[in-house]
């Protein structure tokens, strides 16, 4: 049996490392084992795509599970020295096989500090000094930021999410993906290279900013459409006739795009 090839965990550093022949994995062996120097990674390319690939699985029903430090647009870490990594697959493989030391480093919370804000006793695993730029302090009051992406996605996902059901759209185009959720809303995200025309509606969120009303490449955007009106209006009014005595009435009338029907029904006044 042959041996398992490295592979990235965190999607951000997954979605940068160059995709290779047709067909060929992505998941960064080759960036894994000569420790984060080779291929060049496209960091930002990474993150763009690793947003879009979470709102797309955001939009889908059922339970989520994001990976702390996604939410920061982190990448793996895979320059860690030998002798500081602690998964024992590094160990039984002789180094062949880096583990999940990479994926596992402390997550940054300031800009500075010796562990940058993880404890006052350190971090367990060794943080590069890029971790400063990526933490929670750098990027909580910048709405652009990735950690703001994260957090409108799941308010608005609260927002949105009802019925565990979606339909399909054929857009007729193998690059795109798009499905309808119950409440008038949907999904819609660009694989492919040039920009495409957002359906009708009105945007509620998006990975990366839009270009006009185009779809840019790499991108998700969630749609709430316009509300189909009813079918059917009922109309119900009180009134008390003036030459009716001690008795009231009701005028119920109903509106369809076939028929409209007026009833009417007298009944004792309540004083």
């Amino acid at each position: 049996m042959g041996a398992v090839q490295p592979r990235c965990r965190r999607h951000a550093t997954r979605y940068g490392s160059p995709q290779g022949t047709a067909g060929s994995s992505q998941d960064g062996p080759a960036w894994l084992l000569s420790r984060g120097q080779e291929p060049a990674l496209d960091a930002k390319l990474g993150v763009r795509r690793a947003r879009a690939a979470t709102l797309l699985m955001l939009a889908l029903p059922g339970s989520a599970y994001l990976y702390q430090g996604e939410e920061l647009g982190l990448h793996e870490v895979a320059d860690l020295p030998s002798d500081v990594r602690q998964d024992p697959t590094f160990r039984r493989t002789g180094g062949r096989e880096p583990g999940r030391d990479g994926c596992r480093v402390p997550l940054p919370w300031t800009v500075d500090g010796a562990s940058f804000g993880f404890g006052a006793d350190g971090a367990h695993l060794p943080q590069p000094p890029w971790f400063g730029s990526h933490s929670v302090q750098a990027q909580a009051n910048d709405p652009g930021s990735t950690l703001a992406f994260y957090r409108d996605a799941l308010r608005v996902r609260a927002q949105l999410h009802a019925v565990d059901r979606l339909d399909w759209v054929e857009t007729r185009n193998p690059e795109v993906l798009q499905f309808v959720r119950p409440g008038s809303w949907l999904s819609i995200t660009n694989f492919g290279r040039a920009p495409i025309p957002l359906p009708a509606g009105e945007v509620a969120i998006a990975s990366a900013p839009l270009i006009g009303d185009q779809l840019p490449q790499d991108t998700t955007a969630w749609i709430v459409q316009a509300r189909a009106r009813p079918r059917h209006r009922l109309t119900i009014a009180l009134r008390r006739p003036v030459a009716s005595g001690p008795r009231c009435s009701t005028s119920t009338r109903v509106d369809s795009p076939a028929r409209q029907v007026t009833r009417r029904r007298s009944f004792p006044c309540i004083s």
